[in-house]
């Protein structure tokens, strides 16, 4: 098995450049020498990532990205065959990027990043779990910036 990237889009207010996205995922896992497993990633509005929070988080509003791992894949990201679900919110990233100053897929990126590390085990519950996941989103986020020539 190779890596399959699905990703899906439920929204309607800005166009998503697939293969940049599908290139990042790759870029990420292979970052991590996971070569065979299968991810989704939904991209969604406010509503229903709202939906998905208050479900399965019991937090009653929008996020910015969810992760949903296999459980029975807790903490084995190499050998997963399904590493589980990502998804994002891409009015969350609309209005990150006006606050950050930065562009829309910029934002969207780093929550790719994001939740792709969460599937990893990574978490930031902590000031330094956050710390730490931050920097290395940063750092990833970076490297396949520098690799590809695109901001």
């Amino acid at each position: 098995m190779a890596l399959k990237i699905n990703l899906i889009n439920d929204q309607r207010c800005y166009k998503l450049p697939k293969k940049q996205l599908k290139n990042l995922c790759v870029f990420i896992l292979k970052s991590h020498d996971i070569k065979n497993t299968e991810v989704s990633v939904l991209f969604t509005d406010n509503k229903r990532i709202r939906e998905l929070n208050k479900k399965f988080r019991r937090k009653n509003k929008a996020t910015d990205v969810l992760s949903f791992y296999e459980e029975r894949n807790k903490g084995m990201a190499l050998s997963a065959s399904y590493l589980g679900d990502i998804v994002i919110s891409i009015e969350a990233a609309r209005r990150q990027a006006r606050v950050y100053k930065q562009t829309v897929i910029h934002e969207i990126r780093l929550y790719v990043i994001h939740g792709l590390l969460h599937l990893f085990g990574h978490r930031d519950y902590t000031k330094k779990e956050k710390q730490a996941m931050n920097i290395l989103q940063e750092t990833l986020l970076n490297q396949y910036e520098k690799k590809n020539n695109s901001r």
